[in-house]
């Protein structure tokens, strides 16, 4: 079923009825916000496709298979082709599968024993795909990419994960929340030109099922999830320092980049750009000006931290 709200209250469209059909979907929509959706069939065994094309739902078979696919994840490139992610269940393989033209194409991504449990699939600024996975029969949290060369992997977190979800940047870089599968708490991990870096979002009770993050506009996580231990649905999300950036005196917490341009304008870190960072920078200019990394506060850019940099944060609240 595919449901949507309008000012009307939901509705429910069936999309596929032939057969045992629906495991495992996942959602996209295109750029004109038609609906997209990959999923699983029993009868005949396959994964399949299914488009709404604004008179009813279509849908193809992508590939047949011995066993029910698992764990589909869906993304549409630049030119609104599918590509979808997905485990093989006839070979334990995570595989990839994407739509040239008229056809549909299928590659192996990890023959490496039983993997692409919690498959899910980003594609970056380039079209190129990512997907991470766990490796169930490592227990590890995987993470693979495609460049020119073909596909490579990785491990993100030995300690093992589940509930992945993936996002890419606007820099390219991966980030992705999940379980920890040796702690039940929920993480979100990173990676740059030193590897992964993790971090735990909550810790209280087994937390972080059916965990899904999304990015916003600038950049900042944002995770929903499934509190196990209360039953709760809970959201959580990160407001992202650059790099070197410490808290400034009489500031309770590190400075923020609020719009993403790499300049921290909430000084004193409460979340937002408001009056009371422009009389903190002021305050502190000569300790900002000895203690901060210059790009992060040289707000008119003219190479050092003066009183035109207040001027600048007054101007742009």
């Amino acid at each position: 079923m595919y449901a949507w709200r309008d000012g009307s209250g939901w509705h429910l469209e069936t999309v596929d009825s032939a057969g045992n059909v629906g495991y495992g979907n996942s959602l996209a929509l295109d750029g004109a916000g038609n609906p997209r959706v990959s999923y699983s069939a029993g009868t005949p065994k396959a994964l399949k496709f299914a488009w709404h094309d604004g008179a009813g739902w279509q849908n193809e078979t992508v590939a047949l298979t011995d066993r029910p696919p698992e764990f589909t994840s869906l993304a549409l490139d630049a030119a609104g082709n599918p590509c979808i992610g997905y485990r093989d269940n006839s070979e334990y393989d995570l595989k990839y599968a994407w739509r040239d033209g008229g056809t549909w194409r299928v590659e192996t991504v990890d023959a490496a024993g039983d993997v692409g449990y919690d498959t899910s699939l980003a594609l970056d600024g380039a079209g190129a795909p990512r997907i991470s996975y766990v490796d169930w029969t490592n227990q590890d949290l995987k993470y693979a990419w495609r460049d020119g060369t073909g596909w490579h992997t990785e491990t993100v977190d030995p300690d093992g994960g589940r509930f992945t979800s993936l996002a890419v940047d606007g820099a390219g870089t991966p980030r992705l929340s999940y379980l920890d599968s040796s702690s039940k708490d929920l993480k979100y991990a990173w990676r740059d030109g030193a590897g992964w870096h993790i971090e735990t979002v909550d810790s209280a009770g087994e937390v972080g099922l059916h965990s899904s993050l999304a990015l916003d506009g600038v950049g900042n996580p944002c995770i929903s999830y499934l509190d196990g231990s209360n039953g709760d649905l809970k959201y959580a999300w990160a407001v992202i320092t650059p790099p070197g950036v410490t808290a400034v005196p009489g500031g309770p917490v590190l400075p923020t980049d609020t719009d993403g341009d790499g300049l921290c304008d909430d000084v004193n870190g409460n979340g937002r750009a408001d009056f009371a960072d422009v009389v903190l920078f002021f305050n502190q200019m000569a300790w900002i000006a000895e203690n901060e990394p210059l790009e992060a506060f040289d707000y008119n850019g003219n190479g050092r931290i003066d009183f035109a940099d207040v001027v600048w944060l007054f101007n742009n609240l």
